[in-house]
Order: C-alpha cells, then structure tokens, then sequence
C-alpha cells in the first residue's frame, strides 16, 4: 500500500511541471526593439566612455597636410557597438576640411611652417617682415660715399654729376678728372712784337694745387709785368704790337674742371677750348717805364 501511494503523489507532483513547460513552449516569442550602431571618437574617449556612452563625438582634427600652403584634414569616429536586431548603422566616419594658409600666413618666406624674412634688408615682427632703411645713418649716405637709394629689402648708391661709380666699388663714386690745362694755351706766335727789352707775349700759366678733378680749380698766371688777356692777329701788325687791342677785361683768371661724361674730351672746363687758345699773357710795362739803368748798360733780362 505504501509504495503505490508514494508512486501516486509522485506523478501528481510531476504532472504540473509538465503542463506549466508545454504552455511556456506554446507562448509566442518576441524579439527585442532594434538596435542601432553607436559610434565615438577613436582617440579622445576613454575606453569605459566608449562603454557606457552612445555619443556622436569625432576625434580631434589632424595635422594639416600641408605646412606652407592650403591643405586638407581629417578626423574619425569609430563603432563602439554594431547594430543589431535589425537595425542601422548610417553613420560616416571620417570628414575632411581645408586648412593652413598661403605661404602659411608668412609675409616673405615659410619653411616648415615657420616664418622667416630674407637676409640683409628686412627685419622680421611675427610673420612679417619690415624693410631697413640702410641709407638712414651717414647723413642719409648709408655705406655710400655721395648718394643712396633705398628699396624695398635693398638699397644702391648712385653718382653726383661729374663724378662715376668706382669699377671695384660701387659704394664708392670717383670724380671725373679733367687732366691738365696747360695744353689748351698756345705759345705765342713766331711773329709776336719784342723790342729791345722784351717779347710782349708769353704762355700762360696753370696752377692746379687741388688737382684737376670735377669742381676743382686752377688758376692761370703770367711772370712779372705781364697780364692775362686775349690777343688776336692784327692786319699789318705784328701779333700783340698794337696793346690798346689786347683784351684784358673779359679774361678770368680761374678754370673749374666741368667734365660730367666719361667720353667727354673738348670744352671740359667752364671756359671753352676756343677761347683758351686765345688766352695770353701781355706785357703791361709798355711802353717800359721807370727804367733803372745799372751803370751804362740796360740788362734786357733784369725785371722791369
């Protein structure tokens, strides 16, 4: 009796079991809502961020492509976890956008990304450069000797008229050199009038103490009892006899070397070479006067 007993309530404590498993078989199965992709920033999240947070946010931008010019740069975004159930992952990945500037934002020259301004002739503030003056100090002259003209990042030196720039320098200008004069005053004609004391004309004299460049002077000077003046032929007259024809106010008795052209050869000084070759020295003691006798004879050589 017993063990049928035990049998029975057995299989009524089984029976439930069954039928609570066949109506859960019987139930109808839903799957879960989908799930979209959720996408992060490869590099600025940390990896429990990448866990716990269905963000949208992109890496920082990298390095422009180019250093000196307009280039590109990207940034990405990576799946933190991939759809499921379903559903989408419509997201992109990576963008791009222009950057950097022309000639990387630098006023004259950029290497690397670095600004730099070109050497002499510019001084640099940042990225720009700013022109020296190198004519400023020397009065305005800078490295040259007369004048100088500054440019944008450079200068040059230029000449005065008369004067040229040196062939081994040229901050340094030279001055034209007219050369020496005396070859522009003739020797007085064969037929110049003499008497018994003297010729009445002799060469003229040039004294050039400063030398014969542009600008500078010489003097024209006659021996004792002799003057500066222009003599021209007289008919039926002897060269120089007759001295109330000889000019003696419209000579000067100084020359300035005028010569401005390398090429230039005639009329180099402020009188011209026609008219110097007219220029003389005439006796002024004529007739002689105040003669002193030194016994009985007159020495035509003793100065008057």
């Amino acid at each position: 009796m017993a063990p049928r007993l035990f049998i029975f309530l057995l299989i009524l404590m089984l029976f439930p079991e069954e039928n609570a498993w066949r109506r859960r078989r019987r139930r109808r199965w839903n799957p879960p809502p989908p799930q979209d992709c959720t996408v992060s920033a490869l590099f600025c999240l940390s990896l429990e961020n990448r866990r716990t947070r269905n963000t949208k946010e992109w890496s920082a931008w990298a390095s422009c492509s180019q250093n000196c010019d307009i280039g590109t740069q990207s940034r990405t975004r990576t799946i933190v976890t991939g759809a499921s159930w379903g559903g989408s992952c419509s997201y992109h990945f990576s963008e791009h956008q222009s950057c950097g500037l022309v000639n990387g934002g630098c006023d004259k020259i950029c290497n690397n990304g670095q600004c730099s301004c070109p050497v002499p002739g510019y001084t640099q503030s940042g990225n720009k450069c700013y022109d020296i003056n190198e004519c400023a100090p020397n009065g305005g002259k800078g490295p040259c000797s007369h004048i100088c003209k500054n440019t944008v990042g450079s200068y040059y030196c230029e000449c005065p008229a008369g004067y040229y720039m040196s062939t081994s320098d040229s901050h340094q200008c030279l001055a034209y050199d007219c050369g020496d004069p005396a070859a522009l005053f003739n020797a007085c004609p064969s037929d110049s009038y003499s008497d018994h004391i003297s010729s009445v004309c002799a060469k003229v004299t040039a004294s050039c103490l400063q030398g014969t460049t542009y600008n500078e002077q010489c003097s024209l000077t006659c021996t004792q009892n002799y003057a500066l003046a222009k003599i021209a032929a007289q008919p039926n007259k002897k060269f120089g006899e007759e001295y109330s024809s000889v000019d003696f106010s419209s000579v000067i008795s100084t020359l300035t070397c005028q010569k401005t052209k390398s090429w230039q050869r005639s009329n180099i000084w402020d009188v011209l070479d026609n008219e110097l070759g007219n220029y003389y020295c005439r006796r002024t003691n004529d007739p002689p006067v105040n003669l002193h006798l030194n016994g009985s004879d007159l020495l035509e050589s003793r100065p008057l």
